[in-house]
């Protein structure tokens, strides 16, 4: 009998790998979450108080009738402000307030210095009231009081109806001063306006608008319609007059086609 030997498989090393469950995993994924919140608590808190982004300084652009002074006290701006958290509108607001400032535009130059570019308002007409002068842009703000003896700014215009007292960067919401403006606008361009000399114009009311002149023994009294027409009437009558018009007292341009001279 034949006997055959058969050799066994040698058994192979066996590997043995531990693996963590799900609750390890997640400690790992917290602990990362918090190191990560530390540092960005800390972060938060030291970058605010930096010295290198607080501000150290304040360039003023086109500002010529307000002191560079009054603008960054009006702005609220403050030495230990930090750039990058200043609130930009809230700035500009309140350099806005002051009377000749109409605009202003806050940015950031670097980390630690900041620009107001201003655009301030022009003075364009001159209001009298209880015997006081004041200077006034086109869109009726009050930008300042002036001598009594000063040369007036573009019209001088009085007896505004209910103004009794006025005050830098007061408002005039008056169709009265409006009217007056829009008056003087269109006069102007009579191609006569410069060889007269406005002494004022009193805008007792939307009908009832006066313009004394230097050179005129009479008044020009204006209204009830449109001032373009009533100046082209004007126009007519002093070419056609040669600007000796016959009038001692007032010159009514207020009944359309009809002209009164008194």
């Amino acid at each position: 009998m034949k006997t055959m030997t058969v050799p066994m498989p040698q058994r192979q090393a066996l590997s043995v790998q531990t693996k963590r469950g799900p609750f390890w995993r997640r400690v790992k994924v917290l602990l990362r979450a918090v190191i990560f919140l530390g540092a960005v608590a800390v972060v938060a808190y030291l970058f605010p108080q930096s010295d290198y982004f607080k501000v150290q300084r304040v360039v003023f652009e086109n500002a010529q009738n307000t002191e560079e002074k009054t603008i960054l006290a009006a702005s609220g701006i403050d030495a230990n402000d930090n750039v990058l958290f200043l609130d930009i509108e809230a700035i500009e607001d309140n350099v806005e307030k002051l009377p000749y400032v109409k605009r202003c535009e806050v940015s950031r130059m670097s980390v630690n210095e900041l620009l107001l570019r201003i655009a301030e308002r022009e003075a364009a007409a001159t209001v009298m009231v209880n015997n006081h002068l004041f200077e006034i842009d086109r869109e009726f703000v009050v930008l300042r009081q002036i001598s009594p003896f000063a040369v007036p700014v573009g019209p001088l215009i009085t007896n505004l109806p209910g103004v009794v007292t006025l005050g830098p960067g007061q408002h005039l919401d008056l169709p009265e001063i409006k009217a007056a403006f829009d008056l003087w606008e269109e006069f102007t361009k009579l191609p006569f306006s410069d060889k007269l000399t406005l002494s004022e114009i009193s805008a007792e009311s939307v009908d009832n608008i006066r313009m004394y002149f230097e050179e005129l023994p009479y008044e020009m009294r204006w209204g009830r319609t449109d001032f373009e027409t009533q100046t082209t009437r004007l126009a007519m009558l002093w070419d056609q007059m040669g600007g000796a018009i016959p009038c001692k007292y007032y010159l009514d341009l207020r009944f359309d086609s009809d002209l009164v001279c008194r």
